[in-house]
């Protein structure tokens, strides 16, 4: 009985050792040619290219952050129809009315 527990777990030992292997080569290949193509990609556009490339892209995402943190902004301070607050309160007013009618309540 040893013996056949110890053959099993040996037999699972060396083929997980087989799959890590070819695991490791893979994304070792995969390492290699992803590397040789931004190589390659990096000198056909060059330094100057490159620096313009990655400044636009800052300033997409960073206007992007910027933009929806405005609009979320104006939004909250938008009035809500029909509410029971009067027009001039912002929505950020209503729910922080709202939420402590609410705690109020609980308690």
């Amino acid at each position: 009985m040893k013996h056949t527990v110890k053959d099993v777990i040996h037999n699972l030992g060396s083929g997980a050792d087989d799959v890590a292997k070819h695991v490791g080569r893979s994304s070792l290949q995969l390492a290699k040619r992803v590397k040789n193509g931004t190589t390659s990609l990096a000198h056909d556009i060059g330094p100057k290219r490159g620096l313009i490339g990655l400044a636009i892209f800052a300033v997409a995402v960073g206007g992007t952050i910027v933009l929806v943190r405005y609009l979320r902004a104006r939004a909250d301070e938008l009035p809500i129809e029909g509410e029971d607050l009067d027009e001039s309160t912002s929505r950020r007013a209503k729910r922080r009315a709202k939420r402590d009618l609410h705690a109020e309540a609980a308690q």
